[in-house]
């Protein structure tokens, strides 16, 4: 698990930087609307997601039944996964970034960066519950 968190915390670390660059390539203003477009469909399924991640915890910390606990952590964890591939989608530059707008780069960066923060809480949440297991 500390391996797990020690490679999301890399991840994150490496994926940042790549957030920030400006490709500036021909056809900018189509790449500006189609990359803002798909990072608010992203953006919402991904807060769906860590609503689903989260109410998925709480079934976690409220289940008495061992086994019935170890299926609820073995699902989210996948569920930690696949949120993990969804922000890398997000957070692909080629994809999403390249607009001119300063502003709506940096508001992306953001929104992506609280997406971080909220898996890392999963992530410790997670931890937690796999700790209380041992």
């Amino acid at each position: 698990m500390k391996n797990l968190l020690r490679t999301i915390v890399l991840i994150t670390i490496i994926a940042t930087p790549a957030l920030a660059q400006d490709t500036h390539q021909h056809g900018a203003d189509q790449q500006q609307g189609n990359a803002m477009g798909m990072h608010g469909e992203h953006m919402s399924s991904m807060h769906q997601h860590m609503q689903d991640m989260q109410a998925l915890m709480e079934r976690i910390k409220a289940e008495q039944d061992p086994e019935a606990r170890q299926q609820l952590m073995q699902e989210h964890m996948a569920a930690m996964r696949s949120g993990m591939e969804q922000m890398h989608e997000v957070m692909d530059p080629q994809k999403n970034m390249g607009t001119t707008d300063m502003k709506k780069d940096m508001g992306m960066m953001q929104d992506h960066m609280n997406m971080m923060q909220m898996m890392m809480e999963q992530m410790t949440g997670h931890q937690a519950e796999a700790n209380k297991l041992q």
